[in-house]
């Protein structure tokens, strides 16, 4: 006698996975090459989530899905947002945020020898990058759909300033930022697809 089928288990609506872990760091020398080459810090991190959520009779969408990694003071970290209504609209937002640290000779320093480290040019600053696209009705012939970038970085280091043959190093503030702003109409027909968009980049520089 044949065994019966096993039936079918429905699929869950929530799938994914949580990484949680700890470092410890030990190092010896000088903590600012550390920090120039490595960066990696101690303590408590989430290292890595995708978490997907497909409701079933929700009005407002038909998924939406989460994935982060390296958060908790890794220097380069990421997240992703995605959420989709069949036929009505998809929204995508990405972040990710980078610390940028530079503190290694850049020129023959004379105080080398006696552990008395000069520097002409340093960078400790956070770069972060953030994106969002907002599409409606995608899958059909007629897609309108707008998208907002942000660029940024601030933080300080040192810079050199030249007068008059000779340099020096001052403290340098860095903050600046581009935002980006375009939008559009893309017409997917069966034998032709065109774009119509439009859009402006703004820049602005407040370092000093």
């Amino acid at each position: 006698k044949n065994a019966e089928s096993p039936a079918p288990q429905a699929e869950k609506e929530l799938n994914g996975y949580l990484d949680v872990g700890a470092r410890w760091v030990g190092y010896g020398g000088d903590f600012n090459t550390y920090r120039s080459l490595v960066n990696l810090s101690q303590g408590m991190r989430l290292l890595g989530t995708d978490v997907s959520w497909e409701p079933t009779g929700f009005k407002l969408l038909d998924s939406l899905r989460v994935q982060g990694y390296n958060w908790g003071g890794d220097p380069y970290n990421t997240a992703r947002v995605d959420l989709l209504k069949r036929g009505k609209y998809r929204y995508v937002g990405t972040y990710s945020n980078i610390a940028y640290y530079n503190f290694l000779p850049s020129f023959a320093d004379p105080g080398a020898s006696k552990a008395m480290y000069l520097n002409q040019r340093a960078f400790d600053t956070s770069v972060r990058n953030f994106d969002n696209d907002l599409t409606l009705f995608p899958g059909g012939r007629i897609i309108p759909y707008i998208s907002y970038s942000r660029n940024s970085d601030t933080g300080s280091g040192i810079s050199t300033l030249v007068a008059e043959g000779n340099e020096y190093p001052l403290r340098n503030i860095v903050q600046w930022s581009m935002n980006e702003l375009r939008g559009g109409i893309r017409f997917e027909m069966k034998r032709w697809h065109a774009t119509i968009e439009q859009g402006g980049t703004n820049f602005r520089d407040d370092q000093n």
